[in-house]
Parts: structure tokens; sequence; C-alpha cells
């Protein structure tokens, strides 16, 4: 995992939508774990799957269109990040560099699954072996690894919109 601060992360955002979006400005920490890929994909992911599937509950955190859902689901999973971002530096006041977000989702497009006009995912940003950072609008809701990820910019290239990002 590598550290950026809210302030990186603000610009990074900005740059990669090409205008600025309402950003909520409260944040938890100023110093954000950036995870690595494979962190993500290989022990998170896993974690977030069991995490659900013991939840219990008759959805399962499953895509429910129009159902409001994934503002609940993603927040969750904001919190478990931020568990993860803490145990990975003890002591220290940092946060995950990921975001709920509220975007639309224009007709014809999907993203990650996710069909609907409105919709709270989550942002977040990853680093590959060479320290090489990447955003990407992440689904709290997915099952798959197919469905759990796109680049920004390609949701952005797609129609999406990013309207706010709370932190």
């Amino acid at each position: 995992m590598i550290e950026i601060t809210l302030f990186d992360s603000t610009d990074e955002i900005v740059k990669a939508c090409g205008y600025e979006p309402q950003f909520m400005d409260m944040p938890g920490a100023v110093s954000l774990i950036v995870p690595s890929d494979d962190w993500l994909l290989d022990d998170f992911f896993p974690y977030w799957l069991k995490w659900k599937t013991e939840l219990g509950l008759e959805e399962g955190g499953r895509y429910q269109p129009g159902s409001g859902m994934c503002e609940w689901i993603s927040r969750e999973l904001l919190q478990r990040l931020a568990v993860c971002a803490r145990k990975a530096l003890p002591g220290r006041d940092v946060n995950p560099a990921a975001f709920e977000v509220r975007l639309g989702i224009p007709p014809g497009f999907v993203l990650n699954g996710v069909t609907d006009g409105g919709h709270a995912p989550i942002l977040i940003c990853t680093h590959d072996e060479n320290q090489a950072r990447q955003w990407w609008i992440m689904e709290s809701q997915s099952w798959t690894l197919a469905e759990l990820r796109t680049p920004l910019k390609d949701a952005l290239a797609g129609g999406c919109r990013l309207v706010t990002v709370v932190d």
C-alpha cells in the first residue's frame, strides 16, 4: 500500500473528470492508503464476498434496480476498507483512498452490471506493481470480478457523470 493525501486525491479526480464534481468535505483523515490491485482483488474481494454471504439478508447485497440499496452496501464496503487501512498502519490516522460517489449512468450504458440512472458506487484508487495509480468505479453489489470495477476514465467515456464525491 502507498500513501497519498486527500488533497492529491481531489486533484486527481478533478483531472480525470475534466470538471469538478461536488465534494462533500467531511474528511476523516488527510492521509489516504492506496491499496495494490493484487490486495484488492485477491484478499479484500473474497473477504467482502464472504461478509455479504454471511449477512443472511434475502437479497444478500445483490443488485436490485431502483432499490436504493447501493447506498447502504457501499457504506458497508467503505467501513471494511477503512478497518483494513487502519490495520495496515496501526496508530495512524488514515483512511482508504476510496469514496462513496453519486453518479449518473446514461441510458444504454451498463456500469459494473448496474443499469439504472442514479447510482452510489465506490470511487477507489489502487496501484499496480510499478506504483502507478488508477481510479476505478467499484461496485459493492458485485459478486464477480468481471463486474467489480471499471476504470473511471472508461465510465466517463461511456457517458457516466460523477456528480458528488463524499470524503
